[in-house]
This record gives C-alpha cells, sequence and structure tokens, in this order.
C-alpha cells in the first residue's frame, strides 16, 4: 500500500467518478484500464482505406441480418412447437 499526493481538484474529480462502494484505487484502476483499452484500439485507428471500411460494414450488416432471419425462425419453431 502506498500514499498518494493529489491536488484539491483532481481529488475532486475522483470523487465525481468514483461510484458507490468503488475505492479510489479502484476508481483509479478502473480509468487506467479504459486508458489502456483505448491505446489498444486507437492502434487499429486509419488502417482501412473509406472503401474496405465501408464493404466491411455491408458485409457486417448482412451476417447481422442473416443471423436475426435465423434466430427469429428458431424462435418460430420452438413456439410452435410449445403450442402443440
Amino acid at each position: 500500500m502506498k500514499t498518494l499526493m493529489i491536488k484539491d481538484d483532481v481529488y475532486k474529480k475522483l470523487k465525481m467518478l468514483k461510484r458507490e462502494n468503488e475505492s479510489f484505487s479502484d476508481v483509479i484502476s478502473r480509468l487506467i484500464s479504459q486508458a489502456d483499452n483505448r491505446a489498444k484500439l486507437e492502434k487499429f485507428f486509419g488502417i482501412l482505406s473509406e472503401e474496405e471500411a465501408e464493404a466491411m460494414k455491408k458485409e457486417s450488416s448482412k451476417v447481422r441480418k442473416k443471423l436475426s432471419k435465423s434466430l427469429e425462425d428458431r424462435i418460430k419453431k420452438v413456439t410452435a412447437k410449445l403450442s402443440e
């Protein structure tokens, strides 16, 4: 365990971010984790051209629609069997 000195304004900001039943260490740890995740994502910014991004967006939309339809069909089958 270590003791840190922080400015009053930083303390107030941390206190505002602090969730119920969360320690200040938890707040700091959560914020560091979020920053790490953001840094990992930022490595991928700009690696696709506009055309590649658009193609990927269209393809993922098709896949989502197909999966949604498949799920709807399964729900209908299960509902039909349950009502027999």
